[in-house]
Order: structure tokens, then C-alpha cells, then sequence
């Protein structure tokens, strides 16, 4: 990942900052995941964030391509490219599995994201260790979470308006 410039680091501060559940969801399924690195600022605050909707936390994880890393059985096995993405699956996973996270007020389901079923996602992988149940089922969150295609208003992981911004001189 090409290192983030200030401008962008305090664009995505200012925005992690007022930022809902639904925008971070958006955040999240909209993000560029090949300049994604646990130095990113939406990823800290998705890890340091105990209050972080579980949609949120969930959506993120199954980005990252757990089916597909789950052919490497640890992160010692996996290609060193994939050192930082692994590492974070796994500590998402834990953090999942001891209740870090303690707010699930959203529906999820991994296999119904946006047309998605990530649980299918990698069929030609042979996986060496599966996808923790706690991980790969759907939360019963009361609200609905997404009642538009964030396409439609956000862009490597930012609303219309702060990307736009990042172009500005």
C-alpha cells in the first residue's frame, strides 16, 4: 500500500469521527481492499472500537477473504504478502469469539452480502481450516442496516463529498 498522505489521514479521521453504523458499513463495503492495511485508519478504529456494530465487524472480515486464506492453516503457511490480511482475519476471529464487540443492534447475514454468499466465495480452494461458526453466521440484529446500495454514495470507502475533497488542490 502506497503510504496514506496527510490530507487523506485527516479526511478519514474527520469522517471516522461523526461517522454512524450505516456510514461505517458503507465504509466498509466500499473500501479498496488491495490498499487495505491494519495501519488504515477505518481498520484501527474497527479494531479498537468495542461498541462497533458486529454487521460492521462481519462485513469487514469477510472482505479480507477468509475462504480463500483459510487454505493456509497459520499465518506462518501463508504467503508473506499475506502476513497483515491474515493477521487481521485472526484477530477479528478472536475478538468475535471472547465478545470484544459488544453491540449487535444490525442484520448480517455472510451469505446474502449485496448478491455475495461469502461462505461460497472460494469454491476451488481446498481449506485447511474453516471458518469459525461464531464468524460465518448471520447476526439477528432488529434493524436494517442497508436500505440503499452504497455505490450510490460512497467511494473507496468515503461518502461523494470527502473523495471528492482528496482531488481538490
Amino acid at each position: 500500500m502506497a503510504e496514506m498522505s496527510m490530507k487523506e489521514q485527516q479526511i478519514w479521521h474527520r469522517f471516522l469521527k461523526q461517522a454512524d453504523t450505516k456510514a461505517l458499513f458503507f465504509a466498509v463495503v466500499t473500501l479498496n481492499y488491495d490498499d487495505e492495511t491494519s495501519l488504515h485508519p477505518l481498520v484501527q478504529r474497527i479494531l479498537i472500537d468495542e461498541t462497533m456494530d458486529l454487521a460492521v465487524v462481519k462485513a469487514f472480515y469477510f472482505r479480507l477473504g477468509p475462504g480463500y486464506l483459510k487454505q493456509y492453516a497459520t499465518r506462518d503457511e501463508a504467503p508473506s504478502y499475506l502476513d497483515d490480511t491474515y493477521q487481521l482475519m485472526e484477530e477479528l476471529e478472536e475478538k468475535v469469539a471472547t465478545g470484544f464487540y459488544t453491540k449487535n443492534e444490525f442484520y448480517y447475514d455472510p451469505t446474502h452480502d449485496f448478491g455475495e454468499n461469502w461462505l461460497e466465495a472460494y469454491p476451488d480452494i481446498a481449506v485447511k481450516k474453516q471458518i469459525p461458526a461464531i464468524m460465518a453466521s448471520a447476526l439477528d440484529g432488529e434493524a436494517d442496516l442497508v436500505v440503499e446500495e452504497p455505490w450510490e454514495s460512497f467511494e473507496d470507502g468515503l461518502p461523494f463529498e470527502l473523495v471528492e475533497k482528496l482531488y481538490e488542490d
